[in-house]
């Protein structure tokens, strides 16, 4: 039996579980509405795990779109949002009741607003391993928040409590102790091989976060449908209109909001490329100059394909000294959301780099800030010579973006 055949039968187990748990415990407990909602993200849950399980070959979009474990897609949007909405209903309920308890609700409000944000926007990447820290640090919060306002205002309020001190249970398990253990494991890494005995558990991790979520919101939800005066058609109305608007706007910061950017903001590169359909259209830098307080350029990159590509591409970024030709600091990117093989022909993806800037770089000169592009897997540097450009080159396969002046 293959690691894939386990992970499948451990995810039977799980769904059978907890599909008992709602139907035996939860489910009569709550509204109608609250019912039907549940049993749609339930599903909807089930359904992106399952996904993530089966092996997709000739599908590269719709492997990127459903991965629970990516970025920038229908997994990462629908999480974002379900936070998003928790917030709103959280808010919502800070303005029933008395100042401590309204506090209560403003802070579960807060939290989950602001993991909807990072749950699309990955504000954490910069904190590294201490977002751990961070989050660990929210969710014991949270949890000894709730319990507390359960037993000294809300004893009678067992069903509400019990979804969200359960549903902040289960995103813990998921976001951090399953986490924790596929690091532990080596799962994650740029050139970490797709193996069905380690990514693939990443499935678990997910389907906790998104179910924990699931029992907060509908625990909320479901106290809104029974408070006097209960939650008005129209107040529901806006609640859920916010989460669609939440998800279309992170759709279009995917597909359709990097075109206009372009537009009006980048400045035009025009350089395309010898062996692949793939032109960099512009880029943007910011800021233009370095001063003392300077400690990172921060580029962005509008990229476009005229067909779909098969290969995954990294990028280099330098500042150089001319004419001498020598690098003062550079990164290296090895990935983008979404992945070349999933751009859809014509669409214009959005890529950002930080270049740190070295504390001891000499100042009042100037430098060349250049972009080489080069095909996976980095280590066999096949960088990609370019057919044309509207920039000047340094070499066949790098480009100059600009010249950027350091000042003292």
């Amino acid at each position: 039996m293959t690691n894939t055949s386990y992970l499948w039968i451990i995810l039977a187990l799980v769904s059978v579980i907890y599909t008992l748990i709602l139907k035996l415990f939860i489910f009569p407990r709550l509204t109608r509405t609250a019912r039907k909602v549940l049993l749609g993200l339930t599903i909807f849950e089930l359904f992106l795990s399952a996904y993530y399980l089966l092996p997709w070959p000739n599908s590269p979009f719709w492997n990127w779109f459903l991965d629970m474990n990516s970025e920038k897609n229908l997994a990462a949007i629908f999480s974002a949002s379900q936070l998003m909405l928790t917030g709103v209903l959280a808010g919502y309920h800070a303005f029933a009741h008395q100042r401590w308890i309204r506090a209560y609700w403003g802070f579960l409000a807060i939290a989950f607003l602001l993991m909807g944000i990072d749950e699309y926007y990955m504000l954490h990447e910069p904190f590294f391993k201490k977002w751990e820290y961070i989050y660990a640090g929210v969710g014991m919060a949270l949890f000894l928040s709730s319990a507390a306002t359960f037993w000294f205002a809300h004893r009678h309020r067992i069903t509400l409590f019990a979804l969200i001190i359960g549903g902040l249970g289960l995103m813990g398990t998921g976001g951090l102790l399953i986490e924790i253990f596929v690091y532990w494991k080596g799962c994650y890494g740029y050139l970490q091989p797709w193996d069905d005995g380690c990514s693939r558990l990443q499935v678990f991790e997910e389907f906790l976060e998104m179910g924990g979520v699931s029992l907060v919101l509908i625990g909320l939800l479901d106290y809104a449908q029974r408070l006097a005066p209960p939650l008005s058609l129209k107040w529901g109305r806006l609640i859920a209109a916010s989460g669609v608007l939440w998800a279309a706007l992170l759709g279009a910061q995917t597909f359709f909001i990097p075109a206009l950017e372009y537009r009006w903001l980048a400045q035009p590169a025009h350089t395309s490329y010898q062996t692949v359909p793939l032109e960099l259209q512009g880029y943007r830098v910011n800021p233009a100059q370095i001063t003392a307080e300077t400690d990172k350029l921060h580029i962005t990159l509008y990229w476009q394909a005229d067909t779909r590509l098969t290969n995954q591409y990294g990028i280099s970024t330098h500042l150089l000294t001319y004419p001498e030709i020598n690098s003062m600091t550079q990164n290296d990117i090895l990935e983008v959301y979404p992945p070349h093989q999933a751009w859809l022909p014509g669409q214009t993806v959005k890529q950002i780099v930080e270049l740190p800037i070295p504390a001891e770089l000499p100042r009042n000169t100037s430098y060349w800030l250049t972009l080489t592009l080069w095909q996976r897997p980095w280590y066999e540097h096949l960088t990609l010579n370019i057919r044309t450009s509207d920039l000047e080159l340094v070499t066949p396969d790098t480009v100059i973006l600009q010249t950027i002046p350091a000042y003292p």
